[in-house]
């Protein structure tokens, strides 16, 4: 079933896509020749987005969607193929045709990497937000995907509690200190998503998953446009270690991609699109531009 919505910068609809026995909620909102398919990353739902979708959405057409366990999802074991046929079914059943620029946040930009080798002829570009890439070594260690498994039962467990949500509302951590500048509405909306124990029970199902996708990544090299956007804010040696680790792991990668760029979110760390929405904005803005001018031609 899709409802037609009003309000917003353009045209809006919702729905379900079946898959499996499962249903998958999405949103589609705007209109235009590219389609940009926003993709979160772990324990994060399409709210993730809410500070990008409708500004997008004003130049061109806009689709996000709930992972399984996202939303009103219920926690559910998944594999990597899970997540791509899913994505498949959102974008068939939300009848997200014509060219797609794919942007993926965290572990959403290796589904995008996977999605765009799988079907290169249905993408014009890709745009990785702080993406989880193979090169980064502390993504190749089995102890690092362990202990954070641990840690997302563990937040599960103070979810339970109300310890989580109190963490986030003083402000703890990369997350708290993320939210803590968004606006109330929004930050009351995702302050209950992330006190949920379900959404860290579905994160350990996920983890689990980060090793045996970065595997299945292609060595041939996206042959569209790339843009890397990377967070350089951090507090505390261990989210220093991290933002080093990635743009190392970008600056080896990009050079080696045909048409790839290294774009820095000086105002965010982990969290692009909570913590600098209006520079992922600006971005899908110049490229969409930019993909429209050289499709037409001179």
């Amino acid at each position: 079933m899709t409802d037609t919505l009003s309000g917003g910068p353009g045209p809006r609809k919702e729905g379900w896509a079946t898959r499996d026995g499962r249903r998958l909620h999405w949103t589609t909102t705007g209109s235009g020749e590219h389609t940009i398919v926003l993709e979160a990353g772990i324990a994060a739902s399409s709210s993730a987005w809410s500070l990008i979708r409708d500004p997008v959405a004003t130049f061109t057409r806009v689709v996000t969607y709930d992972r399984v366990g996202y939303g009103t999802g219920k926690p559910r074991d998944t594999t990597v193929e899970d997540a791509l046929l899913d994505l498949e079914a959102v974008l068939e059943q939300s009848g997200a045709k014509g060219p797609l620029v794919l942007v993926g946040h965290s572990w959403g930009g290796v589904l995008m990497r996977l999605f765009t080798a799988r079907h290169p002829d249905r993408v014009a570009a890709l745009v990785l937000v702080d993406a989880t890439h193979e090169g980064m070594r502390i993504m190749r260690s089995g102890a690092f995907i362990l202990l954070s498994r641990i840690a997302a039962k563990a937040r599960a467990r103070k979810a339970r509690t109300g310890a989580l949500r109190r963490s986030l509302e003083a402000g703890r951590g990369e997350l708290g200190r993320a939210l803590s500048a968004l606006p109330t509405a929004l930050r009351d909306d995702l302050l209950d998503e992330l006190s949920s124990p379900a959404i860290w029970h579905q994160s350990a199902y996920e983890l689990r998953c980060v090793p045996s996708s970065l595997r299945s990544l292609p060595t041939a090299r996206p042959d569209v446009p790339v843009i890397a956007v990377v967070g350089t804010q951090a507090v505390g040696g261990a989210e220093r270690k991290a933002r080093a680790s990635i743009r190392a792991a970008y600056e080896t990668w990009l050079p080696t991609v045909p048409n790839g760029r290294l774009l820095e979110a000086s105002r965010s760390g982990h969290v692009v699109p909570l913590q600098d929405p209006e520079l992922l904005v600006d971005t899908l803005r110049e490229l969409v531009t930019s993909l429209s001018t050289d499709e037409r031609g001179p």
